[in-house]
């Protein structure tokens, strides 16, 4: 009997969820319709409950993991890998969830959207069982995805640092130091002889009294 008895406790607290859900789906559905959303949402937390029970049957789990019906957690560490079971699921679709689903929508967009919801929860708990028992690991992605990743990051860091301008060389910065050097010069004797021919040639660089200019000036 105490094999069992957690479990018929676990099924007897879902029982009890799903009906209150299906009350608070009676808010926007008709009652056969809430009775049977309420039933298919049922099924997605025992399917939810029978991945994380195959991954929790390994006793290997309990030595690395704790569990808390919400995450895993590796022991020592801060990290932690989302795992809803299914009567945590199930409380999350409160009368404010409900709301935040169905307020506003047609029943049918607030039904798809729900239950491609809880369909995230179902794919993660079998994509970490399948991790666990392939693998090792509780992450959501393969090994190979995870490597395939790394190699790209690698690659794309290797092209970055080649296409990046290499530094110059000593002699290479003493050259083009000396070829700014010849344009400051050259600019400066430039401006210099435009300077000059601003001037009139038969005043030695001396200019033109007024008169000389062309400036109207009244006479005597």
């Amino acid at each position: 009997m105490s094999e069992f008895g957690p479990k018929l406790e676990r099924i007897e607290r879902r029982r009890k969820e799903v009906a209150r859900i299906r009350k608070e789906l009676e808010r926007f559905l008709a009652p056969l319709e809430a009775q049977y959303l309420a039933a298919n949402i049922g099924r997605i937390a025992w399917r939810v409950d029978g991945e994380i029970d195959r991954i929790l049957q390994d006793p290997l789990v309990p030595e690395f993991f704790d569990y808390d019906g919400l995450f895993f957690t590796p022991k020592g560490t801060h990290q932690f890998h989302r795992a809803f079971d299914g009567i945590h699921i199930l409380r999350c679709l409160d009368d404010a969830r409900m709301d935040v689903f169905f307020r506003g929508r047609r029943p049918t967009d607030a039904i798809r959207w729900l239950l491609e919801d809880l369909d995230t929860h179902v794919w993660e708990a079998a994509v970490r069982r399948m991790n666990w028992e392939d693998e090792g690991h509780l992450g959501v992605l393969s090994r190979e995805v995870v490597e395939a990743v790394m190699e790209d990051v690698e690659e794309r860091r290797r092209k970055a640092a080649a296409a990046a301008p290499r530094p110059l060389s000593s002699q290479e910065q003493v050259f083009f130091r000396s070829y700014e050097n010849e344009i400051r010069e050259l600019r400066a004797k430039n401006q210099t002889a435009h300077a000059g021919s601003q001037t009139s040639p038969a005043s030695n660089g001396t200019p033109l009294p007024v008169s000389e200019q062309g400036h109207c000036h009244s006479g005597q």
